[in-house]
């Protein structure tokens, strides 16, 4: 009747992680009784079920189920397993078929030959299970994502916020300008997550032409007509099969 899982304050939750949320939730009291008792019970389904699942609890009412069944947002809380992510310092330890396959699965397309030897690739944010990757190069102490691939399966579980809340988590670590920027073209699905991430960060924005639109987030203000211009203009590593 709560209408999901709520809070210490008694507002609604709308997403948990059990690898990422649901020790902190339980060990500091801000989900208790009956819906820690909630919570329990999607754990132990989702720990037999695996990362590719989640579990929706919601209101009995009828029109919070037609919301969940018929709405993209649905209603109630979301809880997931959560996914386990790997940063590798450039490619060792990284099967280079996988995350071709990966990527090639997901954009319908064929990464360029010897793409991996002719890339300036210094780390990989890595799903343990090759179910999402970014690809980060560097140019003059910018991190630049050369890709960004989620499989098609795991949408709407979080992966590929994961992804990229842990590369802004670790920018430090693989940026020495402490900027992120990439490239989607204009059609590509992923614009709207991209421009969502770069409006809640004070320090993003982003630039488009005909083809491309290049975001970024962080580093100099005063470089970002230079890595615009690089990004605009930066050769294709994706090309028809």
């Amino acid at each position: 009747n709560t209408g999901g899982i709520l809070d210490k304050k008694l507002n609604l939750i709308e997403k948990i992680s059990i690898i990422d949320d649901y020790q902190k939730l339980a060990d500091e009291g801000v989900v208790s009784g009956g819906m820690l008792k909630k919570l329990n019970e999607a754990k132990s389904l989702l720990e037999k079920l695996g990362n590719k699942n989640s579990v929706q609890i919601i209101s009995p009412l009828l029109k919070d189920l037609w919301s969940e069944l018929f709405s993209y947002k649905g209603s109630g809380t979301k809880v997931i397993y959560g996914y386990n992510t790997i940063m590798y310092n450039g490619l060792n330890g990284v099967d280079k078929d996988k995350i071709t396959q990966l990527i090639e699965s997901v954009f319908k397309k064929k990464l360029v030959d010897d793409y991996f030897n002719k890339e300036p690739i210094t780390h990989i944010v890595l799903e343990e299970d090759y179910d999402g990757a970014a690809i980060i190069e560097d140019h003059n102490g910018w991190a630049y994502m050369d890709k960004f691939a989620v499989n098609k399966n795991t949408e709407g579980n979080g992966l590929g916020s994961k992804i990229f809340s842990d590369m802004l988590k670790n920018i430090k670590s693989f940026s020495k300008k402490e900027g992120l920027f990439w490239r989607a073209k204009l059609e590509n699905s992923k614009n709207e997550i991209y421009f969502k991430k770069i409006k809640e960060n004070k320090e993003g924005g982003y630039h488009h032409d005909e083809k491309w639109n290049v975001f970024w987030i962080g580093g100099p203000e005063n470089e970002l007509g230079e890595i615009i211009n690089y990004a605009l203009n930066k050769n294709e590593t994706l090309v028809s099969k």
